[in-house]
């Protein structure tokens, strides 16, 4: 499986016009479509935010990585 990643920007509401793409008739595809905002995806806008660095002072977290990781495991299961 080959997979291609393109980004548009939709022009028309509901509509998506795709060309230049590397297949031939008769290729069967699977298509999946994913809203992408720009409101906090890129890393510098991340690094530049207050969510790094937010633990810092803690003096009840030993290990940030494991407290997250204790956060995630009790996140997943959750009845």
């Amino acid at each position: 499986m080959e997979l291609t990643r393109l980004e548009q920007v939709v022009q028309e509401e509901g509509e998506l016009n795709l060309s230049g793409l590397p297949v031939r008739r008769g290729d069967r595809l699977q298509i999946l479509i994913q809203s992408v905002r720009d409101s906090g995806l890129l890393a510098d806008a991340l690094l530049s935010s207050e969510m790094v660095g937010l633990w810092k002072d803690r003096q009840d977290i030993d290990g940030t990585r494991g407290f997250a990781r204790a956060l995630r495991d009790q996140a997943q299961n959750r009845e």
